[in-house]
């Protein structure tokens, strides 16, 4: 194996809100991180996605940071820090940087309906610069430095409750993102690491729409819980980004389901009154296999959850509506 792809979830709190006082705090933001790294190609992804859960202007914003690297060595270089940070004191700080080929920095920010415009995005590209990285009890944190001012690349969080009020550096991310090197370099394909159902192309145009963000916190959750074995869970939620994805569409062609169901008309995915698909049919004109999937996984997710279907839910079903999800995308955006 030359590639693998990681996950990374962790909420951020208010600045001084300490590990004995969280619990009595909202988070300001919800995070989540993903990291590919392609060993053939020499290359490295890091995209960062924050959900704001305060009263900040902009419903989430995006880096994304494409690295050619100029030697594979420098991440196994990443690898042994990562590895020595385990054994060392939490207050300790770690840094380091190495050159890399190419740097590619893509943002976008889709901003709440009240505000001026509907979203901004820029992409960039460097040549022939340096990659530093920080890394802390909370976060693994890069800046590619391309002049004399170093910018902001997007961070991982190594901590397992907070972002950057992390307070454990031995947590679950660190571990993973440890083992994502080693299994990397070892050649191992894990049994538990599929391969992320939308990939950061699919990710930013979600990002772009109203209600797209809800597709993606669904469709990661599914893949957080496929990686975890927890089969009924990763079904229902890859089936709710697909009844976000017909919401979405619907409100691009000026059909607002959440409003209507405040106002108390209330839609289930396929049959009886109400229907999403026949709503999403009346414009988009599915095509009868999709629109026959549709029902069928409607169905399933009704006998699955309401009857804790006996026997395991097969990989391949999983998978079906993995596929139908992506292909749902395709058509209606």
């Amino acid at each position: 194996m030359v590639r693998i792809s990681r996950s990374f979830r962790a909420v951020e709190y208010a600045e001084g809100v300490s590990i004995a006082e969280f619990q009595d705090f909202e988070p300001i933001s919800k995070i989540h991180s993903v990291v590919n790294l392609d060993k053939e190609k020499n290359e490295m992804l890091v995209a960062h996605h924050e959900y704001p859960e305060d009263s900040r202007d902009f419903q989430s914003r995006t880096w994304a940071y494409d690295v050619v690297l100029s030697d594979w060595e420098d991440i196994l270089e990443l690898l042994d820090v990562l590895k020595r940070f385990k054994s060392l004191p939490d207050d300790v700080v770690l840094s380091n940087e190495f050159p890399v080929k190419e740097l590619k920095i893509s943002e976008m920010k889709l901003y709440n309906e009240e505000a001026e415009g509907n979203y901004e995005s820029r992409e960039d590209t460097y040549e022939d610069v340096s990659l530093s990285y920080r890394l802390s009890d909370s976060t693994l944190e890069f800046s590619p430095r391309h002049g004399s001012e170093p910018q902001t690349f997007p961070w991982i969080p190594v901590g397992e409750e907070y972002a950057r009020e992390g307070f454990s550096s031995n947590s679950i991310h660190l571990n993973r993102l440890i083992e994502m090197i080693d299994d990397i370099e070892e050649g191992i394909q894990p049994s538990d690491s599929p391969d992320p159902t939308l990939d950061e192309e699919t990710h930013s145009l979600l990002n772009s729409i109203g209600y797209g963000h809800e597709i993606i916190q669904h469709s990661q959750d599914g893949d957080i819980c496929l990686e975890k074995g927890l089969h009924q869970l990763a079904l229902s939620s890859y089936i709710h980004a697909i009844e976000w994805t017909i919401i979405a569409y619907l409100k691009t062609d000026g059909l607002d389901i959440i409003e209507k169901e405040r106002e108390g008309t209330y839609y289930n995915l396929a049959g009886g009154r109400n229907s999403l698909l026949e709503e999403v049919n009346e414009r988009a004109n599915l095509d009868q296999k999709t629109t026959s999937q549709l029902r069928s996984f409607n169905r399933a997710e009704r006998r699955w959850m309401a009857h804790h279907k006996s026997g395991e839910i097969l990989p391949e079903e999983i998978e079906a509506v993995r596929a139908r999800l992506r292909s749902l995308i395709e058509k209606l955006f």
